[in-house]
This record gives structure tokens, sequence and C-alpha cells, in this order.
């Protein structure tokens, strides 16, 4: 399943700088909404309703900050997508998201084994 381009940059708010990057807007009060959240967990590869418990992973992603020198940036399309000023690597996902499925995967191993804390 792929990602809806523009689902987490919608979430903190994204307004024009420049040609081509954007400032990012992030809330300290966004909460996602459950649609947002759904979303993005059945994007990270959860079920519902085995998956629930685990929907704090999906929540936790989604106010996720971009990391030290991401910026979003946008082409000529309109298609968003982030760079990374001081590296000079590109993603068409938020930096965060690999953090986030690797993240539901671990816990859902652990979950499975009975391991988890709850």
């Amino acid at each position: 399943m792929a990602r809806p381009r523009g689902h987490r940059h919608v979430a903190h708010g994204l307004r024009d700088r420049a040609i081509g990057r954007l400032e990012e807007d992030i809330d300290e009060n966004y909460e996602p909404t459950d649609a947002e959240i759904d979303e993005y967990a059945q994007w990270l590869g959860m079920v519902s309703p085995e998956d629930d418990d685990l929907l704090w992973i999906a929540r936790e992603g989604l106010k996720a900050p971009l990391p030290e020198h991401w910026k979003p940036c946008k082409t000529n399309d309109g298609e968003i997508y982030y760079f990374n000023f001081a590296s000079g690597e590109s993603l068409w996902d938020h930096p965060c998201d690999e953090y986030y499925k690797k993240l539901y995967k671990e816990e859902k191993a652990l979950s499975e084994l009975g391991l988890s804390e709850l």
C-alpha cells in the first residue's frame, strides 16, 4: 500500500517559503484525528483490530517533527518531498517513517511473544 503523499505534512501544516522550499509549521497541541491515525497505521502495516493496541506508534509517528537539517520541499508539479540540506539526501516519505515502521515490527514481534510492556 502506497502512503498518500502529503499525509504527514498536512498534519503539521506547511507554508510556502520560496519556490521549491516549504516551511513546516508545528502545532505543539496538534492531535491527529482517528482517520489520520488509521490511515498511517495501515501504511505502517498495521491491521485492525489485532494491532489496535499499537496505534500509539501511528499517533507518535504523525506527531514527529522533521529531524535536524530536513526540510519539506515541493516539486514544480506540486509533489511534496523532503530534503536534507546538510547531506543532500532527498526522500518522498517523511524521514522518520522508516523508524516508525521498524518500531511497529519490533513491538508486534514482542506482542506475539507475550513480551510487550503494557
